[in-house]
């Protein structure tokens, strides 16, 4: 009897026992002093064409057998974009665009646990920098030789000295035969940021004013503010020529000297963003960039198409939908399952859309004009450049503000009107962090 007894409380001992040693291995193998540690850094941020090894990353390890890069993906999509992890995981190369990206860092504990930590990672592009191979064997020379570089330094520095005397001399002299356009110009082009290049990027994404400087060079200034931005080009913070707004937000301030056509702007939508031009292109007024916004069927190619025109004999379905009061409020070319299998059968797998070869959206205002217009085209079939289209129209039914989707980001373009005028003043285009802004005025 008591053999049965104490059966039971032998094998419920030993159960406890048993759940007791695996709650301790568990708590000081996953949580305890032997449990791994990963501290990364919160983002990182480097050039387009860069490779960044997963160290770029990581502050501190304990405990780690292994670690590694085990996602990439664009921050707000589920794909990599241009991004691509190495074989072995222990770095990542960036394409040529301007992204902002989440990559994903796993460690493996000593004990078998994981852990695993996000970093913001921001590529943007400056143009690259090539050598002659010349100058790098000058540049290892150098190296070697420290001593004699450093005797030679003194002599050129004196030699420099004199250089910038004669070269001061000589720029005195050659302004002199320069226009007053061409001496403005050659004073634009001596503006410099804040900050260089490698000063900003210590400094990280959202603590510096980036601004595309002018004449088409890709070439970036780097500043502390739009203050400091504005005062570089000789304009009063708190005299802007222009802003734009959209449903009430600003998304563009304008700074424009119509004398010496040098204009600056600042992005309103995309935070600590600016560009600069310098003169405006005339031409006379043909309409809208993108046509009749009421007529909703055609796609935005130099061709004009409409769905006869690209879907040919394939089958698909035209479905507009209207409000109570009788205005268009979507517009679809859809159920194109025939075409997609013939000419692009990859897109089912890869784009969410790939059922509508075109669709488009309307909003109105309470006096029944435009408000919002958003055209979106089936990119398998059109390409991504402007595959979707936003514009936003004002009380007048106007469009004010158009943002179209482009793969390094945003293609922009702004209306500027003179009082209650129909057609625009002038249209600003812009890319920002691409390239300097376009100013075009229509007579």
């Amino acid at each position: 009897m008591k053999k049965k007894i104490l059966l039971p409380i032998i094998i419920a001992v030993v159960a406890v026992a048993l759940i007791a040693i695996a709650a301790i291995t568990i708590y000081t193998g996953k949580y305890g002093k032997n449990a791994p540690i990963l501290e990364v850094k919160e983002e990182v941020t480097v050039m387009e064409y860069s490779t960044v090894h997963i160290d770029e990353f990581i502050i501190n390890t304990e405990n780690i057998s292994s670690v590694r890069i085990a996602d990439i993906k664009l921050q707000g999509r589920n794909d990599p974009g241009h991004a691509k992890i190495s074989d072995d995981g222990q770095s990542v190369s960036i394409g040529d665009f301007w992204e902002f990206y989440t990559v994903t860092i796993e460690a493996k504990g000593t004990n078998g646990w994981k852990v695993r930590e996000e970093v913001g990672l921001y590529s943007y592009g400056e143009p690259p920098v090539y050598v002659s191979e010349e100058s790098s064997d000058e540049v290892l020379e150098d190296e070697i030789n420290t001593e004699a570089v450093s005797e030679e330094r003194v002599s050129e520095e004196a030699s420099e000295t004199e250089a910038n005397k004669d070269g001061a001399s000589e720029e005195l002299e050659n302004s002199e035969g320069l226009s007053e356009e061409e001496r403005f110009l050659a004073e634009l082009e001596k503006i410099e940021g804040d900050y260089t290049y490698e000063e900003a990027k210590a400094l990280g994404w959202g603590n510096y004013f980036l601004a595309d400087k002018d004449f088409l060079t890709l070439e970036h200034l780097y500043f502390k503010d739009k203050r400091s931005f504005l005062t570089a080009y000789g304009f009063d913070v708190d005299e802007p020529f222009y802003k734009v707004y959209a449903e009430g937000d600003l998304v563009l301030t304008m700074y424009y000297d119509e004398e010496t056509e040098l204009g600056c702007v600042i992005s309103g939508s995309r935070g600590l963003e600016g560009a600069c031009f310098q003169g405006a292109t005339t031409a006379e007024w043909n309409g809208y960039l993108w046509g009749d916004y009421t007529d909703p069927v055609v796609v935005h190619l130099d061709e004009r198409l409409r769905p006869q025109d690209y879907m040919e004999d394939y089958h698909y379905d035209e479905i507009k939908e209207y409000d109570d009061a009788g205005r268009l409020v979507e517009y679809r070319v859809t159920n194109i399952d025939d075409y997609i299998k013939e000419e692009c059968s990859s897109a089912k797998d890869s784009y969410d859309g790939w059922n509508d070869a075109l669709k488009v959206t309307y909003e109105y205002q309470p006096n029944g004009e435009l408000a919002y217009r958003e055209y979106v085209h089936n990119s398998y079939i059109f390409g991504t450049t402007q595959s979707v289209l936003q514009t936003w129209f004002d009380e007048q039914g106007r469009p004010v503000y158009e943002c179209a989707y482009i793969t390094h980001g945003a293609l922009e373009w702004f209306y500027i009107y003179e009082d209650e005028d129909e057609i625009p003043e002038y249209i600003l285009s812009t890319d920002f962090g691409w390239g300097p802004a376009e100013l075009t005025q229509y007579k």
